[in-house]
């Protein structure tokens, strides 16, 4: 979302874009990373072939450098995305599992809840956003702390748990428009300063 920028350089970020398919590496002082959705199954090859952004990714966050994904960001960083032939492609491997593309859209609104503090959001914190997505993250460990747990947009009914939240990396299906919660800008550039 264009609106999601414009909050983030109200909250004093100098944005650096670039391109996991063309880029080598994150560009020069990069303090931060977002990947933002998108269809990471149209280009896997390009995506898996690009090895040095890849471990670019993995160093950033050894280091510490907040991540944040949407939905093809989070296919990006599991180990592997399976596309509609069943071809494997290496992906990042942040996160473990595959993203795996099936005919079933997921697709709805959603009201999202922290399931626990972290540099962007509060335990308990909710935000709506909604979902768009083909695949299924398969092989997720059990372990892995979720970054939400998701309710339908009205609030009730049957809760589950999605993404990822390990450390410095958030991760999630869920599009979220920062103007929900302008907040979230604000705390991803201060996680970039600290």
């Amino acid at each position: 979302y264009e609106e999601n920028l414009e909050l983030l350089q109200a909250a004093g970020a100098r944005l650096a874009f670039f391109s996991p398919l063309r880029d080598a590496t994150l560009p020069d002082g990069a303090a931060g990373a977002i990947l933002s959705g998108g269809f990471p199954e149209i280009h896997a090859a390009r995506l898996a072939a690009n090895v040095s952004m890849k471990q670019a990714l993995r160093d950033a966050h050894e280091r510490g450098l907040p991540i944040y994904a949407e939905c093809g960001g989070l296919m990006y960083l599991t180990e592997k995305i399976v596309d509609h032939e069943g071809r494997e492609y290496d992906m990042v491997g942040l996160l473990p599992g595959r993203s795996v593309m099936s005919k079933r859209l997921t697709l709805g609104y959603r009201l999202a809840r922290a399931v626990s503090p972290s540099w962007l959001f509060a335990a308990g914190e909710t935000v709506r956003g909604h979902e768009f997505h083909y695949s299924q993250w398969e092989g997720r460990s059990a372990d892995l702390p979720p970054a939400y747990t998701l309710l339908p947009s009205s609030g009730t009914g049957q809760t589950w748990a999605d993404g990822a939240c390990l450390g410095n990396l958030w991760a999630s299906y869920v599009h979220l428009n920062f103007w929900g919660r302008p907040a979230l800008a604000e705390r991803f550039v201060a996680a970039c300063r600290g």
